[in-house]
């Protein structure tokens, strides 16, 4: 959990030039009091629900800008921050309440925020993990056109390989090999070629099929599967062509 919400800061924090905004939370609360939202009755708890995000402590956190939201705080980084709490926690329903309360505010106030702009990752991932994938789609489809990030490119891809779309399965897969590899392993690299490999194979399509399990091999050259495959269309190939002589 505590990782989540540390991806999930960090995904979204903006970048200031002053050294006393380096944290997550000095640069959110720092947009917050330069925005139409900012009032001395509940910035203090604005503030304290920040700083304990920054600490993971997301009960903490949730609380005291809870706290903030009953005496009539409705900024759009609030509600935000406390979608991304509830979402690290597992509650998906009311982190997208959240989430669209935080969005239909960002509209108001105008202003084009990180988290504003990544709206459509944040919906459509808690849409996705709370089951609701066909409505997830196409958030996280926008998501990828406009920040292609690791972990919504692995959703896309496998929901599409679920459904057998191979094209645009395949479009997904070559946007995260353009992302550093540390951010996906050799393991997810091979799993979701085999299973376009499969795919391409039932479909009869040998080109394809062929291209993704030499893939597979770059990263896994004693791949049963694909050293099988690889193998025996080399020998069909062989056959056909001494048929082909044979006939003439």
């Amino acid at each position: 959990m505590l990782k989540l919400l540390a991806l999930l800061l960090t995904l979204s924090s903006a970048v200031y030039a002053q050294e006393q905004f380096t944290t997550v939370a000095g640069q959110d609360y720092k947009l917050h009091t330069s925005s139409p939202f900012t009032n001395p009755k509940w910035d203090p708890f604005v503030k304290e629900g920040f700083d304990a995000f920054d600490r993971q402590d997301v009960q903490t956190g949730l609380e005291f800008l809870r706290k903030s939201v009953l005496l009539g705080c409705t900024s759009p980084l609030v509600l935000m921050k406390m979608g991304i709490g509830f979402e690290s926690q597992g509650n998906y329903p009311v982190a997208l309440q959240y989430y669209q309360m935080a969005f239909d505010n960002f509209a108001k106030w105008g202003k084009e925020t990180s988290y504003y702009a990544d709206f459509p990752e944040y919906y459509g991932r808690a849409l996705y993990l709370s089951g609701n994938v066909v409505k997830a789609m196409p958030f996280l489809e926008e998501a990828a056109k406009t920040k292609p990030t690791s972990p919504i490119l692995k959703l896309l891809i496998q929901n599409n390989l679920s459904s057998e779309d191979t094209v645009k399965a395949e479009n997904f897969l070559e946007k995260l090999e353009k992302i550093q590899p540390t951010d996906y392993t050799a393991e997810e690299f091979v799993n979701f070629h085999l299973q376009l490999a499969r795919l391409y194979k039932k479909a009869d399509n040998k080109d394809m099929a062929t291209k993704h399990y030499e893939k597979i091999l770059t990263f896994d050259g004693d791949n049963k599967e694909a050293r099988t495959y690889i193998n025996e269309s080399k020998r069909k190939s062989m056959m056909d062509e001494v048929f082909k002589i044979m006939d003439m």
